[in-house]
């Protein structure tokens, strides 16, 4: 027999206020990241600008009169100064996630139901892939990548079950804000190294004959870089270009700025300190998940017996 669903509710209320503790916790954590990253990215531009003006095109920098030199310094600052107030605005505290779109049931799944596929919506999409996973696997070097939330057999609990109790937190929702704020730092390092670049080469420190699509591939890529080797935060690239001779080519290398989160982070030992107080309470919510998927299989159980002990009845 099943426990009272009362008491497992109670234990249910336990884990979303731990969790809601947690998330806060979280919170503050990254908060604390997000200030310090700030300012060390402001820096590590400053210092990656400083080895590619002086020990990658020394003469193109030469070239430049004094007032260019502090008008390409100062242009600097400001990109660093502005990309470190936005890293702070992209955090926001963590909230429930808008209900998942039901996935339509599989043939076995319609068969032990009762539905036959005329009583499946008419509108559901005609591209959904046919290879759809079973589970729903929470991604995190914490030891979120096993915590599983959607339905993937008899001990799962589904999410919009879990998302069903008052729009409250679940550890999905958690993981999912960890995700995005994690790939908004991606992006934003990824768009400064583009706008450093596109200035230097408005101050004629690169090439005019650049053209965008390289800049862009190289604020985004490691493709052709000697990443292990030379300063920081800069891309080493070589590009082929056709000779007057066809049956030539002519290669130019190219030095570019590439901000890497790995790099920044190694620039300074406080960063470690924080990383691993992030992942210590990722660990919690991993094991907050997995509690979540136990009690919720339990409380289903405790409503299916006392749903069958209400209907029965003695012929």
């Amino acid at each position: 027999m099943a426990r009272a669903v009362q008491n497992i509710e109670q234990d249910i209320q336990r884990l979303d206020a731990a969790l809601e503790a947690i998330a806060q916790e979280l919170h503050g954590a990254y908060q604390s990241y997000l200030e310090s990253l700030g300012e060390s990215l402001r820096k590590q531009l400053v210092l990656a600008s400083y080895h590619l003006c002086t020990q990658g095109y020394p003469d193109r920098f030469l070239a430049l009169s004094l007032s260019q030199r502090q008008a390409l310094q100062q242009e600097l600052r400001q990109l660093g100064q502005r990309s470190q107030q936005q890293l702070l605005q992209f955090l926001t505290p963590p909230r429930p996630m808008p209900k998942a779109m039901p996935k339509p049931p599989s043939l076995l799944e319609a068969m032990v139901s009762g539905v036959t596929p005329g009583d499946l919506p008419s509108d559901l999409p005609s591209d959904l892939p046919s290879n759809l996973p079973d589970e729903l696997m929470l991604e995190d070097d914490a030891g979120l990548d096993d915590l599983s939330l959607e339905d993937g057999g008899p001990g799962d609990v589904a999410i919009a079950d879990l998302e069903d109790l008052a729009a409250s937190l679940t550890p999905y929702d958690v993981v999912q804000w960890r995700d995005v704020l994690e790939d908004a730092i991606a992006e934003l390092l990824q768009d400064m190294s583009h706008e450093a670049n596109r200035l230097l080469q408005r101050m004629n420190m690169l090439s005019s004959a650049l053209p965008e699509p390289v800049l862009e591939v190289a604020s985004k890529a490691d493709m052709l870089a000697d990443a292990s080797s030379g300063p920081p935060n800069l891309l080493k690239l070589r590009i082929e270009a056709e000779s007057e001779n066809k049956n030539e080519s002519e290669t130019a290398q190219l030095v570019v700025i590439h901000l890497r989160l790995s790099e920044i982070e190694f620039s300074d030992p406080i960063f470690s300190l924080k990383r691993a107080k992030i992942r210590e309470l990722f660990a919690q919510v991993s094991q907050i998940g997995h509690d979540y998927q136990r009690v919720h299989r339990e409380k289903a159980i405790a409503e299916a017996e006392a749903a069958w002990r209400s209907s029965w009845y003695d012929d």
